[in-house]
C-alpha cells in the first residue's frame, strides 16, 4: 500500500507539474516578468539616489564614508545572487518546483484514496477541488496572490496565518466529506471563516512598484491555473491509484 501510494504520488505529481508548468508560460509567466520590470527599474533608481546621496555626504562629511561598505556590500550581495536567467533555464527550474510541490500535493491526495470505498475519476475532481479550496482559494481571500514588488507584511506572520487557514480548511473538508450531521456542516463553515475572523496580517502600507490592474491580472491568472492544476492532479491520481492500488482497495 505506501509503495502504491508513493509510485501514485510520483506519476501524478509529474504529470499534473507537466500541465501546471504549460498553463504557467502564457499565463501567469509573462505577468511576473512584466512586474520585475518595474521592481528592477525601482532597484536601479534606488541605487543610484543611494550612491549620489553616499557622495554628497562622503564630501561634506568624512565619517559618512565608514557607513557605506556595509551598503555596498548588502547591493553587491544582492546583484551577485543567482537566479535562472529568463527562457529555458527559468522555465526547467519552474518545472523541477512545479513537480516537487505536486508531488507533495498527490502525496495526501492518494492517503485520502486510501480511506474512499471506491476511486474514480469523478472523485478525483471531487478532491482536486477540495485541494483547491483548502491551499487556494481561502487562504487566498486572506492573503492574494502577490506580484514582485508588492508591499506585504511579516513573512513569518503571512505564513503562520497561511497554515494555520489551511489547517482549518483541511478540517473542514473532513466533516463535510465524512459527516451528514447538518450540525457538523455547520461547524465546518465556521471553521472556514474563523481566520478572516481573525484576520491575516497586512502591510503597514498597501500598494507595490508595479500598476494595481497588473496584480489584479496576476490574481484571477494564478487562480485559473490554479483550478487546472488541482483538477487534472485529482483526475492523474484517481487514475494512476486507481491502476496501482491493491484491488481490495480500489473495488
Amino acid at each position: 500500500m505506501f509503495r502504491s501510494i508513493v509510485m501514485s504520488a510520483c506519476l501524478a505529481g509529474l504529470g499534473a507539474g507537466v500541465v501546471l508548468t504549460l498553463v504557467q508560460q502564457p499565463t501567469v509567466a509573462p505577468i511576473i516578468l512584466a512586474a520585475e520590470t518595474y521592481e528592477s527599474t525601482a532597484h536601479r533608481h534606488a541605487n543610484e539616489h543611494a550612491h549620489s546621496h553616499a557622495h554628497a555626504n562622503a564630501v561634506s562629511h568624512t565619517h559618512a564614508h565608514s557607513h557605506e561598505p556595509g551598503a555596498s556590500r548588502q547591493h553587491e550581495h544582492d546583484d551577485n545572487a543567482w537566479t535562472p536567467e529568463n527562457g529555458i533555464e527559468r522555465t526547467f527550474w519552474s518545472l523541477v518546483t512545479n513537480v516537487s510541490i505536486a508531488i507533495g500535493f498527490a502525496l495526501m491526495l492518494c492517503a485520502v484514496y486510501t480511506l474512499l470505498p471506491k476511486i474514480t475519476p469523478a472523485r478525483g475532481v471531487l478532491w482536486g477541488l477540495a485541494g483547491f479550496v483548502v491551499f487556494f482559494a481561502n487562504p487566498g481571500i486572506g492573503l492574494h496572490p502577490e506580484i514582485p514588488g508588492t508591499m506585504a507584511a511579516n513573512l513569518f506572520d503571512r505564513q503562520l496565518w497561511w497554515t494555520f487557514t489551511a489547517i482549518c480548511s483541511a478540517a473542514a473538508v473532513a466533516l463535510i466529506a465524512w459527516r451528514r450531521a447538518p450540525l457538523v456542516w455547520c461547524a465546518a463553515v465556521v471553521l472556514l471563516f474563523v481566520p478572516h475572523l481573525i484576520g491575516a496580517p497586512q502591510p503597514e502600507v498597501h500598494g507595490g512598484l508595479a500598476p494595481q490592474a497588473l496584480a489584479y491580472q496576476f490574481i484571477w491568472a494564478t487562480t485559473f491555473v490554479n483550478i487546472v492544476f488541482w483538477l487534472t492532479l485529482g483526475v492523474i491520481s484517481a487514475l494512476v491509484f486507481r491502476r496501482l492500488a491493491p484491488p481490495s482497495i480500489v473495488a
